[in-house]
């Protein structure tokens, strides 16, 4: 449901399984602001390609999440793309605990390299990797 470029949404789903004679319901909600949105139309901000987030899901079983991030393209070819996420869960069968991912991806003219970082609970995760141009191109073709 837009709001002028604001973007909100409200989702619900239902879950059975037969086999564990499990069910639950999921209610959640997500709010998009562009940070364009309290900008001028001529700006020429880096971050005129840029986005709030925030999601909020409710389950059945009393279980709860939150993230919030920001996410967009800097650059003057929008070829960096970044996304910060943080975020907690609380209750329900679920562990309770914290989260964050952040991630950089960048198109360059001979390839495209991304980074990223994630933690849960006491998981952490490092990645990083590269593609060269030939072989995106290879793989592209028919």
């Amino acid at each position: 449901m837009p709001f002028g470029d604001i973007t909100t949404s409200l989702n619900y789903s239902y879950s059975n399984n037969i086999w564990q004679n499990d069910r639950d319901h999921l209610l959640a909600f997500t709010l998009n602001v562009p940070f364009s949105h309290w900008m001028r139309t001529d700006s020429q901000s880096a971050f005129r390609n840029s986005n709030a987030s925030y999601s909020m899901s409710n389950d059945l079983k009393g279980g709860m999440t939150n993230l919030s991030g920001v996410y967009g393209t800097l650059l003057p070819d929008n070829n960096l793309n970044y996304s910060v996420q943080v975020g907690n869960t609380q209750g329900g069968n679920t562990s309770s605990g914290t989260s964050g991912y952040s991630s950089l991806n960048y198109r360059g003219a001979y390839a495209n390299t991304n980074v990223g970082y994630s933690r849960s609970g006491d998981s952490s995760q490092i990645y990083y990797g590269m593609i060269p141009l030939q072989i995106m191109l290879n793989w592209m073709k028919p």
